[in-house]
């Protein structure tokens, strides 16, 4: 009776460490962001359809780059919504200008905080974790992420524990501030995404074509690591060359997407 007492006042005291180091606002469904950016239902149809068909592939994330205008958090509300209605969401997190919303401090609290409520399995072991060192929340964007997300998942996966697959949304990555988290962020996804195969988590990313975020994407060793395709916006039903060109015009602006898969 004493130690499930105190596994139950533990796991209270990391919920509330994550609900302190999160993002206020950021989420699909927050009153904050109300009322968000949706797609009509025919807009980007071809992207959305090819999103919610790429589920199941073995790509395990998405990167979708696109101009200021082109619609890229209205896809992302909008897939997200869809997922969420579906139970495959596992987090979402929506980056802004406004207040804390690109501080790359809260990015894993707030993504813990989330796939924490989806997966009990994971919630005991990111709690155990926090337990006994809640300071992980105070040290890097890497050793967070690494911590409380990558180690969790592989612990999880080495125990073969059946897990439903469930979808990350990140959107505005280049709200984020500072480029250098900004790449780390997109580089510690595409390591998870090779690090943990039996991952239950399949990753959507949205952004800017910043030529920090493009110039990592397209470097040899880490195509090769992460077996990154280009798909065109206007195709995007179809597998294209491994390169980041060209560019395809969408409603008169440039986009494109970028599969990363294990």
């Amino acid at each position: 009776m004493l130690s499930i007492l105190f596994t139950d006042v533990n796991a209270y005291t990391a919920f509330e460490y994550l609900r302190e180091k999160r993002m206020v606002g950021a989420e699909v469904d927050s009153a904050a962001r109300h009322p968000p950016p949706r797609c009509h239902p025919n807009a980007h149809k071809d992207l959305r359809d090819h999103i919610a068909n790429s589920f199941d592939d073995p790509a395990r994330a998405m990167v979708v780059f696109g101009p200021a205008g082109v619609g890229k958090t209205a896809i992302a509300q909008t897939m997200a919504e869809e997922f969420k209605a579906s139970d495959r969401l596992g987090a979402s997190l929506f980056f802004s200008g406004r207040g804390d919303r690109n501080d790359p401090d809260k990015v894993v609290p707030t993504l813990v905080y989330q796939l924490a409520l989806t997966y009990p399995e994971y919630k005991n072991l990111v709690f155990r974790r926090l337990s006994i060192d809640p300071t992980i929340l105070d040290k890097t964007l890497r050793v967070q992420f690494e911590e409380l997300i990558t180690k969790p998942f592989q612990q999880l996966g080495e125990s073969e524990i059946p897990l439903r697959t469930s979808v990350v949304v990140l959107d505005g990555l280049d709200e984020c501030t500072g480029k250098m988290a900004q790449r780390e962020l997109l580089e510690l996804i595409g390591n998870y995404v090779q690090e943990v195969p039996s991952s239950p988590l399949w990753w959507m990313i949205s952004s800017r074509p910043e030529p920090h975020l493009k110039d990592l994407l397209s470097q040899e060793d880490f195509q090769g690591e992460n077996k990154c395709t280009v798909l065109s916006v206007d195709e995007a039903g179809s597998q294209q060359a491994p390169n980041m060109n060209p560019l395809v015009p969408m409603d008169g602006s440039q986009a494109f997407v970028l599969a990363m898969g294990g």
